[in-house]
């Protein structure tokens, strides 16, 4: 099993994953992708070893680096702190790209915490091609209304695959090696959209670093290989003057897997195991339930009445901000991040609940005794399935402009809708399911009727955070449409007579169908300014009353 895990270095939180038992192996991975690039290797790598790989700062789940232009050096010193916050004295350490130059910069600045290296790609550009690559390789990263960025962003990972650099499409450039499958260039897509803008900015600085001069200076048992296939194989002829004992490997991709152990296996002998995982606090940090990774999130103080408050679908807990700022100010605001979206992992295969118990059990490890729980729009369906798994322990259930009918929403996405496609229609598709649903509600019928009041919908960035969380969850999401909507309300609402309310938002184009659902319910309903304050406030008020 693979843990999702902070690790605090300061003001910093960065995640890793994390698996197995044994000597401690690092895993640091290439730009613009996240740790995420490493599960199978991990869990092949497990089998003998601990094996911690960091989201590099900026990428995946770490925060980014507080310095305004960081060099390979920084991000070298970043990962002393990940490693002196783990309690390791010693580690083998495994590199790819820009990992690679990092890990072998950590090595020549820290010898005495590396058992040996293995760089697989070290990069070893000339001037010349750095100065070509950091001025037109790595072209900013904006998005925009027409969706625009998301066919730009596609075509440009394919490319990456076709020609080096990939923004030189012509015969020179054109690279002999298969494409990959629609879903690992969706995950390396997923990456990048958590990366931002920020993308560039380490691969920039392993551009900038002169892999050759460090592996010179090696201080280390360092193993430098490569792939035929892979772009850097041509460094490989670049590393003059390696240290005595250096080794230089050169393979097919079929021998890649078996050389990366073998040579882990060789810089790992004689460490001792890797102490325990240390125990993670503050207001992020991930909860083990069941086999699941679920990033937790806290807002107020811990003495302060608990609300559990749960997302729209398919948003993460970093939407929930605005919000929650207001609910501190007198609660205990708690979000999760169901199973498979934001930066929680997937459920375990066989669990069809919409994640319903892993977060109440997630929930339960908090020992938050009795809470409220507010869902917000189709999260409201969620939070009323895990008001009545928590049943005595729910004091107040609030629906926050709830649809009136789920069953519609259960069959509104086939269930291949946002599979990864060859061409990457399943990203337009997400970029256009976003934007709807800001737009209109139900999203899927786009009338004047049904036209939003306010002009949310109108603003980028938050339409474009709507959209990663869309890719995030993917082609899980109509499963999870149909595991949380399949049911009418009374159904989901008869275990928790009296404590239900809902709330909507003024000039909702479902307001009335809203006001049946709640006498239908018997439950009060509140009618709130529909922003930040106006929701915190009637959230309040709902959760107030005997």
């Amino acid at each position: 099993m693979i843990e999702h895990r902070f690790v605090t270095c300061g003001a910093r939180r960065v995640m890793v994953r994390r698996a197995g038992g044994g000597p401690p192996v690092l895993l640091l991975h290439e730009s613009p992708v996240s740790s995420a690039a490493f599960v199978p290797l991990i869990g092949s790598l497990a089998e003998r070893f601990t094996v911690i790989a960091p989201d590099t700062p900026g990428y995946g789940g770490s925060d980014p680096l507080a310095l305004h232009r960081p060099q390979i050096p920084d991000y070298a010193d970043a990962l002393k702190e990940v490693v002196d916050a783990l309690g390791l004295e010693r580690a083998a350490v495994f590199g790819r790209h820009t990992g690679a130059a990092i890990a072998i910069e950590f090595a020549n600045l820290h010898p005495e915490r590396v058992s040996g290296v293995v760089l697989d790609g070290c990069p070893a550009f000339t001037p010349e091609e750095m100065e070509e690559l950091v001025a037109s390789y790595l072209p900013p990263f904006r998005p925009d209304w027409s969706g625009s960025h998301v066919a730009w962003l596609w075509s440009r990972i394919r490319d990456q695959f076709g020609f080096f650099p990939w923004n030189r499409q012509g015969p020179a450039s054109r690279l002999a090696i298969d494409m990959p499958r629609p879903s690992i260039l969706n995950r390396i897509a997923t990456d990048l959209l958590l990366a931002g803008d920020g993308y560039r900015i380490a691969y920039e600085a392993a551009f900038r670093y002169d892999g050759a001069a460090a592996a010179a200076a090696a201080r280390v048992p360092a193993h430098y290989m490569a792939t035929e296939t892979d772009v850097l194989f041509p460094h490989l002829d670049r590393l003059h003057s390696l240290p005595d004992g250096a080794q230089i490997h050169r393979m097919t991709d079929a021998e890649r897997a078996t050389v990366i152990g073998t040579l882990m296996g060789a810089c790992a002998a004689g460490l001792p195991p890797a102490p325990p995982a240390p125990e993670e606090t503050g207001a992020r940090r991930f909860v083990q339930a069941d086999g699941a990774s679920l990033l937790v999130r806290q807002w107020g103080e811990d003495d302060a009445r608990p609300l559990l408050l749960v997302a729209d679908l398919p948003g993460s807990t970093r939407g929930l901000d605005p919000v929650a700022a207001h609910l501190a100010r007198k609660r205990r605001v708690v979000a999760i991040d169901p199973p498979g979206h934001g930066l929680s992992s997937p459920a375990p295969a066989g669990m069809a609940d919409g994640g319903v118990e892993l977060m109440a059990r997630a929930l339960a490890s908090l020992g938050l005794g009795q809470v409220d729980v507010a869902g917000i729009n189709v999260g409201a369906c969620r939070a009323a399935r895990l008001a009545a798994r928590l049943g005595a322990d729910c004091a107040h259930l609030v629906l926050i402009d709830p649809p009136p009918d789920p069953a519609a929403l259960a069959e509104c996405l086939p269930a291949s809708a946002l599979a990864p496609v060859w061409s990457g229609a399943h990203l337009l598709t997400a970029w256009h399911l976003a934007r709807e649903s800001l737009l209109y509600r139900p999203w899927f019928v786009p009338t004047a009727a049904t036209r939003m009041p306010v002009e949310i919908g109108l603003d980028v960035d938050l339409l474009h955070r709507r959209f990663v969380d869309t890719v995030i969850a993917g082609e899980a999401l109509p499963r999870t449409l149909r595991a949380l909507c399949g049911e009418p309300w009374p159904a989901l609402l008869a275990p928790l007579e009296g404590r239900v309310a809902v709330v909507t938002g003024e000039g909702m184009p479902d307001a009335a169908e809203q006001a049946a659902l709640a006498a239908g319910a018997s439950a009060p309903v509140t009618r709130a300014v529909p922003d930040a304050r106006g929701y915190a406030d009637a959230i309040e008020a709902a959760t107030e009353r005997e």
